[in-house]
């Protein structure tokens, strides 16, 4: 279920950011979104961690988890950041606008996530 949820909630926000992009630019903004993959949050340590329960019996074995992610491990949200800092300055990504950066280690690559 929640797989499902998050897939909805980035298809409406590249929707959004599609929707905004035509009309935005008339006042000089520019409107990009951002889609994370597997970022080690709270969130994200908590629902392994209930994975590993659930498959496993065993917090443990959470890490085993990752190694179905393309680079087997989760990104850092200082990985996000560092791929979005170019969008917010202003003499860089001038020309970008109702772009979806996609920050999955190329995870939709891998048929995995949409």
């Amino acid at each position: 279920m929640e797989v499902h949820r998050r897939l909805h909630g980035n298809a409406a926000l590249n929707s959004f950011t599609l929707a905004l992009r035509g009309e935005s630019v008339r006042y000089g903004v520019r409107v990009t979104c951002v889609n994370p993959g597997s970022i080690m949050s709270d969130r994200f340590k908590e629902g392994i961690l209930r994975r590993a329960r659930q498959t496993f019996n065993d917090e443990a074995r959470g890490p085993e988890l990752l190694q179905d992610l393309p680079i087997t491990r989760a990104g850092t949200p200082q990985e996000v950041a560092d791929a979005v800092a170019p969008l917010a300055l202003a003499a860089c990504a001038t020309y970008v606008s109702g772009a979806a950066l996609r920050v999955d280690a190329g995870l939709r690559h891998r048929g995995q996530a949409s």
